[in-house]
């Protein structure tokens, strides 16, 4: 059971507080719609997922939430855009933009986001392309990882290997 509200999207029920609001306008503001889609499928596809393995249950689901919509943010189509580097891959410019998109954030909701809540969102968006280490860390990081590889390669791709 989640401790936050929920609400169907896509017909599937997902955590709905103002900061997955925020964050998913923030997504489709820095993606093109197509890049914006995958964001979004990818996080349902891993809320389908994670309600059947047992061991992802306790995730944090705000923090999954953040993570599958940022996830490709550092892949902004603006030239100019803040959130991109030209020295770092996108995945870390896409770590490092959910942490820019935080300090954003009210008052009230940053006090939610501790050093270790946040370090599992970078976590997660940073290693969403290196399977052989996101599936053995924590359930965010899992759920995030197989939620957006499902989206990419299908249910039957490499990362449903022993699951």
């Amino acid at each position: 059971m989640s401790p936050f509200p929920t609400r169907l999207y896509g017909n599937v029920s997902v955590p709905d507080t103002p900061l997955i609001t925020a964050a998913l306008a923030f997504s489709k503001a820095h993606s093109t719609p197509t890049l914006h889609n995958h964001m979004i499928r990818s996080w349902l596809f891993g809320f389908i997922l994670a309600s059947k393995l047992p061991h992802l249950s306790t995730r944090d689901q705000e923090l999954h939430s953040l993570a599958a919509i940022l996830h490709d943010v550092g892949l902004d189509p603006n030239p100019t855009s803040p959130l991109i580097s030209t020295e770092k891959c996108f995945e870390v410019d896409s770590a490092n933009a959910a942490l820019t998109f935080l300090s954003q954030a009210s008052e009230a909701e940053k006090e939610e986001w501790d050093h270790h809540r946040k370090q599992l969102l970078w976590d997660a968006i940073a290693l969403h392309a290196v399977p052989h280490i996101a599936l053995h860390k924590q359930p965010e990081v899992v759920a995030t990882s197989l939620g957006i590889a499902i989206d990419l390669v299908g249910p039957e791709g490499p990362f449903s290997k022993g699951l």
